[in-house]
C-alpha cells in the first residue's frame, strides 16, 4: 500500500485559491476580510463580489410605525368593545390550546403503534438489535419530547375584564415598541462600527 503524499492531499482554502492564479496582495486582503465580523452580511456571496458600504434595515422601523398603529387603534376603543375583543382573543387562545391538545393524542398514538411494531420486530441476526435498540430509543425520545398536554404546559388562558385585557395589551405593544427601537439602535452602531472598519481596511490597503 502506498503511503498518502499529504503534500498532494491538502487543498487550498476557498480565501487562497486564487492565490496560484496570481491575485494582488489587496484583492487577497479583500477576499480575507469577507471571513471577519465586518463582512458578516456577505457571508453566502461570492468571494470576488465587491466589498459595500452597509446600510440600516428599515425593518425596526417598520415594525413600531405598526406598532404605534396598533397602539393607537386600541386606545380608541370604548370598554365594550374591550370586552368583547378581550372575550375573542381567550376563544381564540382556548381554541388553539385544544386543537394542538388533540393534535399531540394523535401523534402519540402514531407513536406508539411505530413501538408496538418495533418490538415486536425479530431482528435477523444480533448485530442488527443494534438498530431495534436504536428505533426504540429514537421513537421514546420523540414521546417524551413531542407529546404533552399543551393545557399542563402552557397553561390555561384566562379571561381578562375589558379593561385589564386593555392594559396587558398596552403594556405588550409598549414593550415591543421600545424592543425593536433598541434592536434598531444596536444596528445603527454595528452598521457604522462595519463601515468603520472597512473604510479604515481600504486605506490601510495598496492601490493597484
Amino acid at each position: 500500500m502506498n503511503a498518502t503524499n499529504p503534500m498532494r492531499d491538502t487543498m487550498p482554502t476557498g480565501y487562497t485559491e486564487a492565490i496560484k492564479d496570481g491575485i494582488t496582495f489587496r484583492q487577497f486582503a479583500l477576499r480575507c476580510a469577507r471571513g471577519c465580523f465586518a463582512n458578516i452580511l456577505m457571508h453566502d456571496e461570492n468571494l470576488d463580489s465587491e466589498i459595500h458600504e452597509y446600510k440600516v434595515s428599515n425593518y425596526h422601523l417598520d415594525k413600531i410605525k405598526r406598532l404605534e398603529d396598533k397602539l393607537y387603534e386600541l386606545e380608541k376603543l370604548t370598554p365594550s368593545e374591550q370586552e368583547k375583543i378581550s372575550m375573542k382573543d381567550y376563544k381564540e387562545k382556548f381554541n388553539e390550546l385544544e386543537e394542538l391538545r388533540r393534535d399531540k393524542v394523535l401523534l402519540e398514538h402514531a407513536y406508539r403503534k411505530m413501538l408496538a411494531a418495533v418490538n415486536k420486530w425479530k431482528p435477523p441476526t444480533d448485530e442488527h438489535y443494534v438498530l431495534k435498540k436504536f428505533m426504540i430509543e429514537q421513537i421514546k425520545e420523540s414521546i417524551e419530547h413531542d407529546c404533552f398536554d399543551p393545557f399542563e404546559v402552557f397553561g390555561e388562558p384566562k379571561f381578562l375584564y375589558g379593561e385589564d385585557w386593555y392594559y396587558k395589551k398596552r403594556k405588550e405593544i409598549l414593550d415591543s415598541i421600545s424592543n425593536h427601537k433598541n434592536e434598531y439602535s444596536k444596528e445603527v452602531e454595528d452598521v457604522k462600527r462595519m463601515n468603520e472598519w472597512n473604510k479604515k481596511l481600504f486605506e490601510s490597503l495598496p492601490e493597484e
